[in-house]
Formats: structure tokens, sequence, C-alpha cells
């Protein structure tokens, strides 16, 4: 891991009555060092996983500057060491592979 990699999760709500926009992890690969992970989903909402070298400000710009339907809102915050999540998920093998056990 390179030390200008930051790693943010993307937290975003979405219209119950409409899809998420197909455009959006494509949107978002253009300024990431590698493929987002979609962690988590469920009707209303999703986590993504990013690892970037921007800030969160630059993430939520160039958010802002994209059309995506179905997006209502969304928080971005940088990942620390400190963190929790089910045994097994998606979410904790992300977090693993880029954070590290937090119980090291």
């Amino acid at each position: 891991m390179k030390h200008d990699a930051r790693h943010y999760l993307m937290l975003l709500t979405i219209s119950k009555t409409s899809e998420l926009s197909p455009d959006l992890l494509p949107h978002i690969t253009r300024i990431t060092k590698e493929p987002p992970a979609l962690l988590w989903q469920c009707d209303t909402a999703i986590a993504i996983g990013l690892v970037t070298a921007c800030n969160a400000r630059t993430i939520t710009h160039h958010m802002r500057s994209a059309t995506l339907p179905g997006v209502r809102n969304f928080l971005i915050a940088q990942m620390g060491r400190d963190w929790c999540a089910m045994a097994d998920s998606r979410a904790d093998g992300w977090m693993v592979r880029h954070l590290g056990d937090p119980e090291s």
C-alpha cells in the first residue's frame, strides 16, 4: 500500500423507487487507485469502499459533477484502524485487506 493512499467509506442513500445508476461505480473509478468495492447494499442505502489519493472534499466535488439518478444523499468518511464489521462479510474482508485487523 502506498503512503498517499487514503481509505474512505462512502455511504449513499438512494430512492427506493428508482434503480441506482449503472454509471456510479465507473464514475467513481476515475478518481480511485483501484476499483471501488460495493461493501453493503439494501433497498435505500449503499456502502462503497474507496482507495484514492484524493481528499473527501475532492471526492464530493467529483460526485456532484456527475449525473447520478437515484442518489439522494451521500456521506464520505476516511477510515482508520478502529473499525468493526460483521465477521466474514464483504465489508469485513475489504477492511481487513485495506486497513488491517483492528485487533492487531
